[in-house]
């Protein structure tokens, strides 16, 4: 799994501190082979976090981090 993500810029006037495009609309992009498809495109969504449901994804166990949402595998049809 390969994952991109980006915050587009620092907190400037009408930037990522209000709710103005400048950081409300993030880039998230996923590359997952034989679970995602090529070319394939989901709605646009609200996240505010993205941290938990890669968790799971991770070699080693996170245990003692408070984790708040759901593994995105599950939701995906990915085998667990």
């Amino acid at each position: 799994m390969i994952v991109f993500l980006s915050d587009n810029g620092a907190p400037f006037p009408r930037e990522k501190v209000t709710l103005y495009d400048g950081g409300t609309r993030t880039p998230l992009i996923f590359s997952w082979p034989r679970v995602v498809p090529p070319h394939g495109a989901a709605p646009v969504h609200r996240r505010r976090r993205r941290r938990e449901p890669l968790v799971p994804r991770t070699p080693r166990s996170r245990q003692g981090w408070p984790a708040h949402g759901s593994a995105a595998a599950p939701v995906r049809g990915a085998p667990r």
